[in-house]
């Protein structure tokens, strides 16, 4: 399948217009933090005050319903290509190993700004580096009688989300799948089981 080609592969599916990277309609591509979403069209919108504005729509690949997201063709610093299955077992590899001291803080405000600060950076490393930092808070805490506090909570199943979303399609296997691989890995270290549902 394309989509699983090497990222210096991957250019097959860009052209350079004016030293913009442009995406293919048809291409799936990550954007921001909604996940893997597909390039439904490019072109103007009618329905915008810039009449000769370009965009793409974009439909998050694993949304309910008809969601769209409309982004300026020139403005596209936040869509990158979807990572590849051997970049997936490399990340897997990496939240494996990495040696992560979990953010601690009594004040709500310095928390959700260090979780903000990985979430919003956009980048797979962040995003592990977040989801392994607040598995290991739930360790301890499962280990104290505790639950995990409703920020840790949130932080943690959206970043696990972004990860499960992308990994799954360049893996093309399910989500529960994809899940069970990141709970592998960071649980290898750790010692802590998933929460039933």
């Amino acid at each position: 399948s394309t989509r699983k080609e090497s990222s210096a592969a991957s250019d097959v599916y860009k052209r350079q217009n004016g030293g913009m990277t442009m995406y293919q309609i048809g291409q799936c591509i990550v954007y921001r933090n909604v996940g893997v979403c597909r390039v439904e069209a490019i072109g103007k919108l009618g329905f915008t005050s810039d009449k000769d504005k370009e965009y793409y729509t974009l439909q998050p690949h694993n949304a309910n319903g008809n969601a769209k997201i409309y982004v300026p063709v020139d403005k596209d610093t936040f869509m990158r290509n979807v990572i590849t299955k051997d970049e997936v077992y490399e990340y897997l590899n990496k939240l494996q190993t990495m040696q992560i001291e979990p953010f601690t803080s009594k004040k709500t405000v310095q928390l959700t700004e260090h979780y903000r600060e990985l979430l919003g950076d956009y980048s797979i490393e962040q995003h592990l580096k977040l989801f392994k930092e607040i598995s290991q808070k739930e360790e301890k805490a499962i280990k104290n009688g505790k639950k995990l506090g409703q920020l840790d909570t949130n932080y943690k199943n959206q970043s696990l989300h972004l990860l499960v979303d992308e990994f799954s399609y360049a893996l093309n296997e399910t989500q529960e799948a994809s899940k069970k691989r990141l709970y592998d890995a960071v649980l290898s270290l750790i010692h802590i089981s998933e929460p039933t549902r």
